[in-house]
């Protein structure tokens, strides 16, 4: 609001002045920089930064955000407020949270796999007069725990996404209560914990919880 303020009281002046009539006019635009006002500057991801360690917590079509000495700050403001190591560390994380995701995907494609294969050999022909004898496999390990999502997945998911869609991006929730409206809570990498709840098949609202 001062902003506005500020440039309507500069060209309030070029607007009292007589228009000569039948001759152009010529109006110069005022930038809020040629007033000494800082343009405006909005983040689009947020944390809470106060007593937390400096640290990149997400990136968002390209800009990073993070929190320097208590401070939420961003790759966009000049001069840039954040180290090149802590960019270069947050890449990693999401590199490893990735190859984590991955690994734990095919982890439970071939527990699924061999657990079928288990079932299929356990099954005796239908009509078979002589004796089978049938070799069961042992019982398929419990599937590992998923490993943590990285924060930018989960704040980058917009209400009304279908819930196929979402578990195809994050992979499978860390914990799943069903229902007429299910509720899956992802670990996130920042530590924190997401519940996404749905209904209808469809996300309706994300809440990021602090660990206590």
């Amino acid at each position: 609001m001062r902003t506005l303020v500020a440039v309507l009281l500069a060209v309030a002046p070029l607007l009292a002045q007589a228009i000569p009539e039948g001759k152009p006019v010529e109006i110069k635009m005022i930038k809020p920089e040629d007033l000494g006002i800082k343009p405006f500057h909005i983040h689009t991801a947020f944390a809470n930064c106060k007593g937390q360690p400096n640290r990149v917590y997400a990136r968002q079509n390209g800009v990073y955000y993070a929190c320097i000495n208590g401070k939420e700050v961003c790759s966009d403001e000049k001069p840039m407020p954040i180290p090149s190591r802590l960019i270069d560390q947050f890449q990693a994380e999401m590199e490893a949270a990735k190859a984590r995701m991955a690994e734990g995907r095919e982890t439970a494609r071939r527990v699924r796999e061999e657990t079928e294969a288990a079932r299929r050999a356990g099954s005796a022909a239908p009509g078979t007069p002589s004796v089978t004898v049938v070799t069961t496999a042992a019982p398929a390990p419990d599937p590992p725990a998923p490993p943590p999502v990285a924060d930018e997945f989960v704040q980058g998911l917009r209400p009304g996404t279908p819930l196929a869609a979402v578990v195809e991006k994050l992979g499978e929730p860390h914990m799943k209560i069903s229902g007429e409206t299910p509720c899956y809570t992802y670990r996130l990498v920042s530590g924190d914990t997401a519940e996404l709840e749905f209904d209808d098949g469809k996300l309706q609202r994300v809440r990021v919880l602090k660990p206590r």
